[in-house]
């Protein structure tokens, strides 16, 4: 099943989805930042494009621009 990430704007809003959420018997987890994050990492991995390839040189080339 797909999940839903909601960020409220304050503490005041978490409190009341959390307690919303909770009244309609539908589970919720808090994550941390880091982890979402994560999540939209790979969320972009997902969606990169994998059908071109690049140059080993190219890489070592943008590496050394850094």
């Amino acid at each position: 099943m797909q999940s839903l990430l909601i960020t409220p704007k304050d503490d005041a809003e978490l409190e009341l989805l959390s307690a919303l959420l909770c009244r309609l018997n539908i589970a919720t987890m808090l994550i941390a930042e880091d982890e979402k994050e994560d999540v939209g990492m790979g969320v972009l991995l997902q969606q990169a494009d994998r059908t071109q390839h690049v140059s080993r040189e190219s890489i070592f080339s943008a590496l050394g621009q850094m």
